[in-house]
């Protein structure tokens, strides 16, 4: 379809309709633009999201409507309309977080939201009922501004090699580290906890600003079987990462969601890959760790009264630089709830928290030395009587010259220091992997 001027534009067969409380119109398109293209629009929120069972992804710009959590949870969405957003691992306690505006819970249902797959595209536009009942114009008006839309993201900039960075922070540092994994085994001999999540924090820092849309670019060559998403806020805040982790997904009153637990490192060498999988299964410290993610899942389920069975049982995940064990649960929620209901009791689960949940976000809350934000939060989409929300794991925060990679490990009796944390650091390797060091002393 060649759309070459506004008048094309407006007259390439828009389809109009009432979706709650909003006005929505869709056109089907035959266009392809770079995944990546909507981070190079002016920043305003903006959110990306491809499930890792699908083919099509969406790319969303401007805010339509924001809608509290809660609200989400206690009620449906119109199944025209899309919501994303996320929800940060737990509520802000340091004074000078950089997550800034990203420290909260913000869904929203975007002004523009474009669906690409292999053999077609939708543009989706929304506004609300009641500004296009107040003005007689608000046809032309909305259309013209998702011209302008639909031509940035045509016209984006071509996209430029990624910097290197001239200097790495490590929160918390290896001494640091050692220090709490020496309390977390105390704890744990005391009984205290079974299980906690460590995580760290490496702060790289720029010459210059890093372009959110060129680190994307390159997230997206990665092969494997994860979420792919992003989020950005209007100051250029830009939150994106790759998960392997379904926190849940939801249709009607059925339900399904992952426990992984349990990780060794990849290999290039099949016989060696194999090996590193075979000693994972057969390590009695990293069963342990699958267990109780399993069990905690387990007991919160029977606890609500759903109707679940265990499927893919310590199946291995392979993904780009680590492996997995993982378990899938399927089940379906009584009749007179919903799915959504059971995102809060979830979250965190064992898998990013500990076990038990009370005393193990205490140690760890008070030992990190940092705020997560959506780090080992939620993030992901609502649409009618589905949804599907994954852990932001595997994720990074840009903020200009700096980014901020995260990631975590389950520490759990029998665990290494060391270990751990070469561990996290292949983890991180999604991220550190594309970078290059001014000095190499900084690898």
């Amino acid at each position: 379809m060649n759309l070459s001027s506004f008048r094309d534009f407006e007259r390439a067969g828009w389809q109009w309709l009432e979706a709650g409380k909003f006005m929505q119109a869709r056109l089907n398109l035959t266009d392809r633009v770079p995944a990546e293209a909507f981070l190079r629009l002016p920043p305003d929120w903006a959110f990306f999201w491809k499930s890792k069972e699908a083919k099509s992804w969406f790319s969303a710009w401007g805010l339509a409507e924001k809608i509290p959590f809660k609200d989400l949870i206690a009620s449906s969405v119109d199944p025209w309309i899309t919501v994303c957003g996320g929800f940060p691992f737990a509520p802000a306690h340091h004074s000078g977080s950089e997550w800034q505006e990203l420290a909260d819970s913000h869904w929203f249902v975007p002004k523009f939201l474009w669906r690409q797959d292999q053999d077609a595209a939708v543009l989706e536009v929304v506004c609300s009922l009641a500004n296009a009942e107040n003005n007689d114009s608000w046809k032309t008006q909305l259309l013209e501004e998702a011209w302008r839309f639909y031509q940035a993201l045509h016209q984006s900039a071509a996209p430029s090699p990624l910097p290197m960075y001239e200097s790495r922070q490590d929160v918390p540092s290896r001494s640091r580290w050692h220090e709490i994994m020496d309390a977390a085994t105390e704890h744990m001999s005391a009984g205290d906890f079974d299980k906690v999540v460590l995580s760290r924090r490496v702060r790289l820092q720029f010459p210059k600003a890093l372009s959110a849309a060129d680190l994307f670019r390159q997230l997206l060559t990665l092969h494997e079987e994860s979420f792919l998403f992003a989020c950005q806020s209007p100051e250029g805040l830009c939150f994106m990462g790759r998960s392997p982790e379904r926190l849940l997904a939801w249709r009607d009153r059925g339900f399904q969601l992952d426990a992984i637990a349990g990780t060794r490192r990849r290999s290039l060498s099949a016989s060696s890959d194999q090996a590193f999988s075979d000693d994972m299964q057969q390590s009695p410290k990293e069963q342990n760790e699958h267990r109780l993610v399993r069990q905690a899942i387990t007991d919160l389920l029977h606890a609500e009264g759903v109707v679940f069975e265990p499927v893919e049982e310590q199946a291995i995940i392979r993904l780009q630089h680590v492996q997995h064990m993982r378990t899938r649960f399927k089940g379906e929620v009584p009749a007179g709830r919903s799915c959504a209901e059971l995102l809060p009791l979830l979250h965190p689960t064992p898998a990013v928290g500990g076990y038990p949940r009370g005393p193990a976000l205490n140690f760890m809350l008070r030992e990190e030395g940092f705020d997560r934000g959506w780090f080992a939060g939620g993030i992901g989409v609502f649409q009618g009587n589905q949804g599907d929300v994954a852990i932001g794991i595997r994720s990074a925060l840009v903020d200009g010259a700096r980014l901020w990679i995260y990631a975590g490990a389950g520490i759990v009796p029998g665990s290494d220091a060391d270990a751990e944390w070469q561990e996290i650091e292949a983890k991180m390797q999604n991220f550190l992997g594309l970078l290059q060091a001014e000095d190499a002393s900084l690898k």
